[in-house]
């Protein structure tokens, strides 16, 4: 109910105009998260080779794939074309890697020592 109020008056501002395209600011709220996305991933990975923790290679793996996905998204200039495409499927590899990050650590809990 409060999102749709904020929508509704024009609180919230204009990411996406439909049959333009994103806005300025909705490229940039989105590259943004690229860097972030992909930042994450690398400091991750850094991590993970140091610790070799299986958990932090998929999900560093994911951020990277979703960073991936996100700039698919960001180059695309219509739906249903091969960037689009190759975004999506960035997404998917990543929502795949979350999964295995998360079975290894339900694996890992359930062969811990630790109480």
């Amino acid at each position: 109910m409060i999102t749709y109020s904020a929508i509704e008056y024009n609180v919230i501002p204009v990411f996406l105009q439909p049959g333009v395209g994103p806005t300025l600011l909705g490229r940039l709220v989105l590259a943004l998260s690229i860097a972030r996305y992909a930042l994450s991933s690398l400091f991750l990975l850094k991590v993970y080779l140091k610790t070799r923790s299986e958990i932090l290679y998929f999900y560093s793996l994911a951020l990277g794939f979703l960073a991936l996905g996100h700039v698919g998204g960001f180059l695309s200039t219509a739906v249903g074309s091969l960037i689009s495409w190759t975004g999506r499927s960035g997404a998917f590899l990543a929502a795949l890697n979350f999964l295995l990050a998360v079975l290894t650590s339900l694996r890992l809990a359930r062969t811990s020592k630790n109480p």
